[in-house]
């Protein structure tokens, strides 16, 4: 390589020292997909992208299948970008996800937390609770509460609120059995017990039961003596705390989310979106992923 031109008798040498993908990822995609959204608004189709992932919403199974076959074509020979056909589905939008989040059917349609972010939720909990044997109960909640009110603040945009206090009991019951595990003898969670102010009587017969942890986890001694009032003096936090203040706002006004009704311009997420994601939640999807993914309701739409 030759050596750098001199400016002003200075070498300038231009080096990278690191890229983020989470921060740069969303920009790069929309230099990228920006032509595709201008598309997207030129056929007045309404539809929602964040990076790679795009939701395309339409009318009906057959009207999505077509979009897709389209959009397909115009990825792949216009853009000259690889699409995912694995990620990539004309589909119902309660039976995919977007962003973490999903919809659920019945009498009054509801956006919900999708199976897989509650289920890699539990696993970073199950992992933490898991370390707790070793460690003090102050080191495991201040393991927790970050990941926790980071989580909260995200998926309290959610319309069930159930969840969030379904999953804070979880978490507590895990926190009892961890302790309960530490204790380890008979004599200890006795004594224990008992300093947490737990009847004696009560502290005994506890202590002396051949349980597992999560069965006692559950019992009366330890919903005493590990209150919901002891977790929140050590600083773990609950899930559901602004929860209903989240409801009517996007989790974040992302300058990198692009959103688009039919005839409108692409813009950025209008704010509050709740009766957006009514009128959305009930067409079909299909999503492309680039990593591009598919999906149709009741309605269709595309993901990309």
């Amino acid at each position: 390589m030759s050596d750098p031109l001199p400016i002003a008798n200075c070498p300038i040498k231009l080096e990278v020292i690191f890229c983020v993908q989470a921060v740069f990822w969303p920009l790069l995609s929309n230099l990228v997909l920006d032509e595709f959204d201008r598309e997207l608004e030129r056929r007045g189709l309404r539809f929602a992208r964040y990076a790679d992932d795009c939701n395309i919403y339409v009318r009906s199974e057959r009207a999505g299948q077509r979009v897709m076959k389209s959009l397909t074509q115009f990825i792949t020979k216009k853009l000259e970008l690889k699409l995912n056909e694995a990620k990539s589905a004309v589909a119902r939008p309660q039976e995919r996800k977007f962003l973490g989040f999903s919809f659920r059917v019945g009498p009054e349609v509801k956006r919900v937390i999708a199976p897989k972010a509650l289920d890699r939720f539990k696993h970073r909990i199950r992992e933490n609770t898991r370390r707790a044997k070793g460690v003090s109960m102050e080191t495991t909640i201040e393991e927790l509460a970050p990941y926790m009110r980071g989580w909260r603040n995200y998926f309290g945009f959610c319309e069930t609120p159930e969840v969030l206090v379904s999953l804070t009991r979880w978490i507590r019951l895990r926190l009892r059995a961890a302790l309960w595990r530490q204790w380890k003898t008979p004599r200890r969670r006795r004594a224990a017990l008992i300093a947490l102010g737990v009847r004696p009587r009560l502290a005994s017969n506890t202590a002396a039961s051949g349980r597992g942890p999560w069965y006692l986890a559950r019992s009366k001694a330890l919903s005493v003596g590990l209150s919901n009032a002891y977790f929140k003096s050590r600083g773990l936090p609950t899930l559901i705390d602004g929860c209903y203040r989240n409801r009517l706002e996007p989790p974040c006004t992302d300058p990198y989310a692009r959103w688009c009704g039919r005839g409108r311009r692409v813009t950025a997420a209008p704010m509050p979106i709740k009766s957006a994601f009514r009128k959305l939640s009930k067409m079909p999807v299909f999503r492309l992923k680039s990593g591009f993914a598919c999906i149709s309701g009741r309605r269709a739409s595309v993901l990309l």
